[in-house]
């Protein structure tokens, strides 16, 4: 969790300080980065259109790769949980 923040945050940084000087971006605020990153991180979409800038681009195609691994991990945690929870229940 704490290295999810993290991320959040150097994302952010790097966010505002890619776009807040691109003409067109809604990226124009550190609040503005701040709330494209963590909609990012937690659905994978934002409620701006997507950065302009190169290193945005690329920032935000890292972001996505850290969240979907983030994610796909505690989905085969939470079904390994569960299928060994039902193996143990049948079995015994």
């Amino acid at each position: 969790m704490t290295i999810t923040v993290v991320i959040d945050l150097i994302g952010s940084t790097i966010m505002f300080v890619a776009e807040h000087g691109v003409q067109g971006t809604q990226i124009t605020s550190y609040w503005d980065a701040v709330y494209w990153t963590t909609s990012q991180l937690t659905t994978l979409s934002a409620p701006y259109a997507n950065p302009l800038s190169t290193t945005g681009q690329i920032t935000a195609l890292a972001l996505d790769l850290y969240a979907i691994t983030v994610v796909s991990t505690l989905a085969g945690m939470f079904s390994a949980f569960f299928y060994q929870h039902e193996k143990e229940r049948a079995s015994g």
